[in-house]
């Protein structure tokens, strides 16, 4: 990620499989290994962290840091580009300065 490239934790499993239980620590130490790297020598000047969120349901896409309590999710469409890069149309992208700031958006 730091070469400018991109960086993808995911999970992958049946409902009830365990997914969430074991991704809740790994978040957090994660973010602050992301930073420890951000911080030293490592990093190219002027590097920037953004963030998205998202959860693929069977063929349903939905952005997890856009939602609200009261608001139903939109559903996103998943796309491919001339290039074959598959991306989130519609993706939310957060920049994110602290390893906290980062806990805040997936809490």
């Amino acid at each position: 990620a730091f070469s400018g490239g991109k960086a993808t934790c995911f999970a992958f499993g049946q409902t009830g499989s365990g997914k969430t239980y074991t991704m809740a620590g790994m978040q957090e130490r994660a973010a602050q290994e992301l930073f420890n790297m951000l911080n030293s020598d490592k990093a190219k000047p002027g590097t920037t962290l953004h963030m998205s969120f998202f959860e693929i349901c069977g063929v349903r896409c939905y952005d997890l840091l856009t939602h609200t309590a009261d608001a139903k999710r939109a559903q996103l469409p998943i796309r491919e580009d001339g290039n074959r890069n598959v991306f989130v149309a519609g993706l939310h992208w957060q920049e994110v300065k602290t390893p906290t700031e980062i806990q805040q958006w997936l809490s």
